[in-house]
């Protein structure tokens, strides 16, 4: 698609039909999105348990929709510095997308599209030198990424779902960074936390579109690609609000099991980090938790059946709340 067509196909004139035929969707992502920040916001350790752990399922959904399985115990041993048995180029990837998601998460909602989150990778030579280095010379992602925030800046007064929806399409389409796909899951976060939304967590695209049925497509029309966005937001949305509902019964059964035993004083903070990772290690608990190895499975018995080992392997052995 040429610039010009890219901009054609957002003008007012072509949104306005969008709003009207799309205004049942956008209402019902709108408000499942607020209804599960609202949530997030009022849980406390467990709404912050639910936004550490959304960041690893959130990069394997988006691997896996590029389609890449990368098993999640993996990610999170090798962010926790474990050595695993084999590392691979999509487990990279997922990191990439892990760590990107929390530089997103600690600066305002306009720096996810600044020359400091798109290119940090620039040492002394421009990235577009790299891939002209790597044959791909017509590919200059300074200009696409140009392109793509002036046709941000340019939108009219749209609803703020709308302006994440139209943020991930023209992302896909516009393709600034090359092999970077992912970033319009991003992109979209960040839009909807900038027009107040989600005050409260980043918003996890990918793991709503990894369940939908709706995959990209460019010979698809605008209004089934915004309408497949709305699919996968409400569907995370409704996700995220299921997962809330599970940290929020495990902490209080954790709770309950804690209370009834003459306990360790770290075990609180066991519970703590227990709830903020899809899965942990042992040597992540004994260095979060400055714990000897015997000490660390002795706080393990005192949570009895409610965390279990999940892997079935002698060796990388992870626990999880099932």
């Amino acid at each position: 698609m040429e610039p010009g067509e890219r901009s054609l196909i957002y003008t007012k004139r072509a949104l306005a039909p969008l709003v009207a035929g799309l205004g049942g969707p956008l209402e019902a992502a709108a408000t499942a999105v607020v209804r599960l920040d609202e949530q997030v916001g009022r849980l406390g350790r467990v709404g912050e348990g639910y936004r550490t752990r959304t960041d690893f399922q959130e990069a394997c959904a988006l691997r896996a929709i590029a389609g890449e399985l990368v098993p999640i115990d993996d990610l999170v041993l090798v962010d926790a510095g474990t050595p695993i048995r084999l590392s691979t180029i999509e487990l990279t990837r997922a990191r990439i997308i892990l760590q990107a998601r929390r530089a997103a998460a600690a600066h305002p909602p306009a720096w996810a599209w600044s020359d400091a989150a798109l290119f940090d990778d620039r040492i002394n030579v421009p990235r577009d030198e790299l891939l002209k280095a790597l044959g791909d010379v017509e590919w200059d992602e300074d200009e696409r990424a140009d392109q793509w925030r002036e046709l941000m800046a340019g939108l009219p007064p749209l609803p703020v779902m709308l302006r994440a929806a139209i943020a991930w399409d023209a992302w896909l389409r516009i393709e600034p960074l090359h092999g970077n796909a992912w970033r319009s899951a991003l992109m979209a976060a960040a839009v909807l936390r900038e027009g107040g939304l989600t005050r409260h967590h980043q918003f996890a695209l990918g793991i709503g579109g990894r369940k939908s049925r709706y995959r990209d497509n460019d010979r698809l029309p605008i209004e089934q690609r915004l309408a497949g966005f709305l699919d996968w937001v409400t569907i995370g949305a409704t996700l995220g609000q299921e997962e809330l509902k599970r940290l929020s019964l495990a902490e209080k059964v954790l709770q309950s099991v804690a209370r009834h035993k003459h306990v360790d004083s770290r075990l609180p903070a066991l519970i703590d980090l227990v709830l903020s990772r899809p899965l942990i290690s042992a040597e992540l608990a004994q260095r979060e938790l400055k714990l000897t190895s015997t000490g660390f499975r002795r706080l393990l018995a005192q949570l009895g059946t409610s965390v279990k080992e999940l892997s079935g392997r002698g060796r990388y052995q992870v626990w999880g709340i099932l």
